[in-house]
Parts: C-alpha cells; structure tokens; sequence
C-alpha cells in the first residue's frame, strides 16, 4: 500500500470545498423542524393531467409494466381536469421485439388498427 498522496489542483480543491459548503447545507436543512430537504416537482404527464392538456404515448407498449400501472388511475379519471386525454400509438405486439399492453391496460383505450398503404 503506497503512503504517497497526490496533491490536488486549485480548481479540485474549489470543487471539493464547494461540496463540503451543500454538504453542510443540507445537513442544517435535514436538522429543522418540518423542513424537507427534497421536494416533489410534478412531471408533464401530471401538469397535463392537472391542466386538462391532451397528451400522446408513443410505442406505449414499449413502457415497463410497473409504469403502465401507474397510468391506469389517470386512464380512469381519477383527479384529473374533466378535458384531459391520453392518446396512446404502438406497433402491433407481433413486431419485432414489441409486446401487447396488458389487459387491464388496453381495456381503458378505444382501439383504432390502421394497416399498411
């Protein structure tokens, strides 16, 4: 195990002690009552959710399940502005490397199938 120690730059050391001062920032932050040291920021799905947007989920079928789950309370209405709508586009799940959306999934859509011209 080698004792030698490599000295740092001045532009390392101002990085390091820039990080040690939101270091101790946030310990002083986590240490008040009632203060969070994160904060929840809305994702565009939710502000469109929120505002009555219209939104489009392309290849959906291409999204994790778990994120799929997720989805269903907006499919089903659940605290949503009355003018928001989902629009969602996918290859068939025959495709190469495509899969179906599970069924309780699919079943919140009204499917249109477009062929080939």
């Amino acid at each position: 195990k080698s004792s030698k120690r490599r000295k740092l730059d001045a532009g390392q050391t101002a990085g390091w002690a820039r990080l040690a001062t939101q270091a101790q920032s946030l310990e002083k932050r986590c240490a008040e009552p009632h203060r969070l040291a994160f904060a929840f920021m809305a994702s565009a799905l939710a502000d469109a959710a929120a505002k009555g947007d219209w939104v489009l989920l392309d290849e959906v079928n291409l999204a994790p399940g778990d994120v799929l789950q997720h989805l269903l309370p907006l499919l089903e209405g659940r605290d949503v502005h009355g003018s928001f709508r989902v629009f969602a586009a996918m290859n068939p799940g025959g495709d190469a490397g495509k899969r179906e959306l599970p069924p309780a999934v699919r079943s919140r859509f009204t499917e249109l199938f477009v062929s080939e011209p």
